[in-house]
């Protein structure tokens, strides 16, 4: 982790200046709150060291240790996107959950309206 973290800094022309001392690996992703699995067999779970201002480079106050998902996220965007990609997903499923309510309760009723005119046609 520190020997990759090493030659991106260097590719990238960035400051390098932490040691393995400054390396801490918690039990849970601090911000997913999922178990952290070394190696790469679970590629979403396994412990990779976070730049916390991408801006800036590998210091002790600038790193933690994080989970590749939440990593890569991270990475992918700035948190006001990730805060609306969020937002956006969260209202659509909302939505969905109230647009599969109806539908239940409208085929619930088409259910109750075939049994009674089946009924009357006795």
């Amino acid at each position: 982790m520190l020997q990759h973290a090493r030659n991106r800094a260097r590719i990238h022309s960035r400051v390098f200046d932490i040691t393995i001392e400054d390396i801490s690996i918690p039990e849970y992703c601090p911000v997913l709150n999922i178990a952290l699995v070394h190696g790469w067999e679970d590629d979403e779970n396994c412990p990779t060291l976070e730049r916390i201002n991408n801006n800036k480079g590998y210091t002790p106050d600038n790193i933690m240790i994080v989970s590749a998902l939440s990593n890569r996220v991270k990475n992918s965007a700035t948190w006001q996107q990730i805060i609306e990609v969020g937002e956006f997903y969260k209202h659509l499923e909302q939505t969905n959950i109230v647009k599969n309510k109806q539908r239940i309760k409208d085929t619930n009723e088409r259910i109750i309206i075939r049994k009674r005119m089946k009924e009357l046609k006795k």
